[in-house]
């Protein structure tokens, strides 16, 4: 997505956000479904400017998504 961002692809951005935004909400990921769906209706209004920040948030919450996943493995 970060690729899609630094070359302007809004069509793609919101692709990519849609399929995140299904795969979280299938995971019951919801602040990571939230964060995809705030990305998605960015880059369908072309707000590139208010992507970034979005993204990074998506990325802290996916690292702590996937550290809790791991955790319950280890249990």
């Amino acid at each position: 997505m970060q690729r899609r961002l630094a070359a302007g692809d809004c069509e793609e951005i919101a692709r990519l956000a849609h399929r995140i935004k299904g795969a979280a909400a299938n995971a019951a990921a919801a602040r990571l479904r939230e964060h995809a769906a705030t990305i998605e209706q960015l880059a369908r209004d072309r707000l590139m400017a208010d992507i970034p920040a979005h993204l990074d948030r998506m990325r802290q919450d996916w690292t702590r998504f996937t550290e809790s996943v791991m955790a319950l493995g280890t249990a």
